[in-house]
């Protein structure tokens, strides 16, 4: 069994509601993070009004 903070600092997903393509925003930032960080588990990005932030798929 995996100790409970593995879910918390190793997620399997995230999911950034409000990610935007507006740079210095906070969803941008998080975005960038992600990407930047080589997160390799399932990204979900809600934004309504975008198609794809930073090659992400909204």
């Amino acid at each position: 069994m995996k100790p409970v903070f593995d879910y918390f600092f190793y997620p399997k997903s995230i999911c950034i509601v409000g990610a935007s393509s507006k740079p210095k925003s906070l969803g941008y930032e998080l975005t960038k993070s992600v990407k930047l960080y080589g997160y390799n588990g399932k990204l979900i990005l809600v934004n309504p009004k975008a198609d794809e932030i930073l090659g992400f798929k909204c």
